[in-house]
């Protein structure tokens, strides 16, 4: 889908006011206008958790949380119709108003004469804006256009995109051959149960039907094993799934990986994002984990302690990460839509739409359509620039993963080769380091299980 764009840009002034700035491409020129942030402090504490509080409770209800002695509770009520509403009076009242109708009445007309036409609102935050975190933590997926009865998120001709404005370039990622994905699998076990296996089947069903993608596997998630992954594969998405963490008193996020003894292993935001600036062909992160998209909501917090924003800073164009509690159902739910459309050729923003309308065909009564956060720096919305190069796989063929063995046969010699052997992937990440050759034999094996016991 194309989309037109209204940019409202959130600028500081140096008396420390802030002004909104509206740009669109279809109605020209700029209009610039003061803006009061409509939820701040305590008022956006309280709504934050409330907000929280509700999707606890969904998941709760998905069983696949146990409730604790104050889950009985009833939490207080979410008017998410009311809250999207006053967003939505606090961009386009006045003059933004005039400029979100006349380039919404443009898409429409042009949609109705058979042109396919989004709306893309792109919220545009300054790194160098010290109220970036008060402002950003705002839920603005709730924007809801009173008049029509429509949240902006939601609709299948809209699209709305968080743009933290880096000093980084920004480009299309130039991907020839099939664009290589890798999913890892984050499971400790003294942490909660999560059903990663679903996830990670819905995702890779909806992927192998196309065979310009091509899916790796990671089950064992040592921080070290992902990075060897990535490089080794030169992946262009890395999907995350597991568990996330993040104290709103400190702005500090945090991934859950595992311990070589299957323990948590937390990694700091500011910890990931220095792996990603040496992985130029890494283009979109997808973090399937509680609170990975999340903000710390006071000024002069660092926003780039969450785990979202810094890797927008260390320069990754395209970032989808949960700002609240989520359920296993809606995880399953969202990905699977995201990876189904991605598959079938769609745009990015597309595909998070449908994820989102995935959401909520699960339960009507839920908000987490709401919690998915898409962060983009790309101008158009396209992350990749795929060449001409296709997958040797037929569709419906299951994607192997090339071997490690370079192509280059070493002069003969005759002193001993010390050979490393890869049973299960991502087991043994110094082993390109330790051996002079590896023989990878991870098509054999489903996880850290042999696929034919026979033939072993």
């Amino acid at each position: 889908m194309a989309f037109d764009e209204l940019t409202i840009d959130f600028r500081p002034l140096a008396r420390g006011e802030q002004v909104v700035l509206l740009t669109g491409s279809s109605y020209g020129g700029a209009e610039a206008a003061p803006f009061e942030a409509p939820l701040a402090g305590p008022e956006l504490d309280q709504l934050l958790d409330a907000f929280e509080a509700h999707l606890l409770r969904s998941k709760i209800r998905s069983r696949h949380l146990a409730a604790s002695p104050k889950d009985g509770e009833t939490p207080p009520p979410v008017d998410a119709e009311a809250i999207g509403a006053r967003l939505f009076e606090a961009l386009f009242s006045g003059p933004g108003g005039a400029a979100f109708e006349k380039l919404l009445h443009h898409t429409e007309g042009r949609s109705a004469s058979g042109q396919e036409i989004g709306l893309r609102l792109r919220l545009v935050f300054s790194a160098r804006d010290a109220d970036l975190a008060a402002h950003a933590a705002v839920p603005w997926e709730l924007l809801f256009r009173a008049t029509t009865g429509d949240f902006l998120a939601r609709v299948p001709s809209g699209s709305l995109v968080r743009h933290i404005d880096v000093d980084r370039p920004i480009h299309p990622i130039p991907v020839t051959g099939p664009l290589r994905v890798l999913l890892v699998d984050s499971a400790p076990a003294d942490y909660q149960h999560l059903d990663l296996p679903e996830e990670r089947q819905r995702i890779c069903e909806a992927l192998e039907r196309n065979p310009l993608i091509e899916v790796h596997r990671l089950e064992w998630c040592e921080p070290g094993a992902m990075w060897t992954a990535l490089r080794k594969h030169r992946c262009h998405v890395l999907h995350f799934m597991g568990h996330g963490g993040f104290d709103p008193r400190t702005g500090e996020g945090c991934l859950i990986f595992e311990s070589p003894a299957l323990r948590a292993h937390p990694v700091p935001a500011r910890g990931l994002d220095d792996h990603v600036k040496g992985l130029p062909y890494l283009g979109l992160v997808v973090l399937n984990a509680c609170t990975a998209g999340a903000l710390p909501r006071r000024k002069g917090l660092d926003p780039f302690k969450g785990v979202a924003p810094a890797l927008t800073m260390a320069g990754i164009p395209a970032t989808i990460a949960m700002q609240f509690p989520i359920s296993d159902r809606a995880t399953i739910a969202f990905s699977s839509a995201l990876y189904e459309h991605l598959a079938t050729g769609d745009d990015l923003e597309t595909a998070v739409g449908a994820g989102r309308r995935a959401i909520l065909q699960q339960d009507y009564s839920t908000l987490e359509w709401a919690t998915p956060v898409l962060y983009s720096r790309s101008p158009d919305g396209r992350i990749f620039e795929m060449g001409g190069e296709s997958s040797s796989s037929s569709p419906g063929e299951p994607r192997v993963p090339p071997a490690s063995i370079p192509d280059e046969t070493p002069a003969p010699t005759d002193r001993p080769l010390h050979l490393g052997i890869r049973s299960m992937e991502g087991w043994g990440p110094a082993i390109e380091r330790d051996a002079e050759r590896v023989l990878d034999l991870t098509e054999y094996f489903e996880g850290r299980f042999v696929r034919d016991a026979v033939l072993w």
